[in-house]
């Protein structure tokens, strides 16, 4: 019963692994470990603390993440215009877009003891995560740049569901904007 069995990947070289970003602790344990980092749904300012942090411990022991060792979570809402992507996310509501127990509502709701590079976490407004990407493809595309030059991310994980809307219309939409308008634009990103 004291005994710890870590099994090893089959495959060979294993496929990437990631960390999740959000404390110093975890930073240290991915760098010291050859993990890639996972940030998510905050802005672009502090998950570059966060990244920054992480590419420092990389260096102390001895190595370079890649652009694609660093991953960005977040929620994209791109319309046909700026004015439209922020009439959307007024529509956001109050509370999470999905059903939550109370107990992890009211965790959500509340200051986070977890760290991003040191610094405490602010609560979720509402317990619905943020949404980073807003606006027309034009201005997408510039914050897709802006995230790659500031957090260092090679790869988005992205949400493309409207918040609050439980109609299927928005999110084709959406879809369709981002793939016809927005990702050929960012390939080379």
């Amino acid at each position: 019963r004291t005994i710890s069995i870590w099994p090893r990947p089959l495959q060979q070289p294993h496929p990437p692994t990631y960390a999740l970003g959000t404390s110093r602790e975890s930073c240290e344990f991915a760098a010291r470990h050859h993990l890639g980092c996972g940030v998510s749904y905050g802005p672009f300012d502090v998950m570059a603390k966060s990244t920054r942090y992480y590419r420092e411990q990389c260096a102390r022991y001895g190595w370079q993440p890649a652009p694609e060792q660093i991953i960005y979570r977040a929620n994209m809402l791109v319309a046909d215009t700026d004015e439209e992507a922020h009439a959307l996310l007024q529509e956001q509501p109050k509370q999470a877009p999905f059903a939550m127990r109370a107990g992890l509502r009211d965790a959500f709701m509340t200051l986070e003891s977890r760290n991003i590079a040191g610094e405490a976490r602010t609560p979720n407004v509402g317990g619905a995560l943020p949404t980073t990407f807003i606006g027309s493809p034009d201005t997408v595309v510039e914050q897709v740049r802006r995230c790659r030059d500031e957090v260092g991310a090679g790869v988005l994980d992205l949400s493309l569901h409207p918040p609050g809307s439980a109609d299927v219309e928005p999110l084709l939409r959406a879809l369709e904007l981002f793939g016809k308008k927005v990702l050929p634009r960012i390939r080379d990103i």
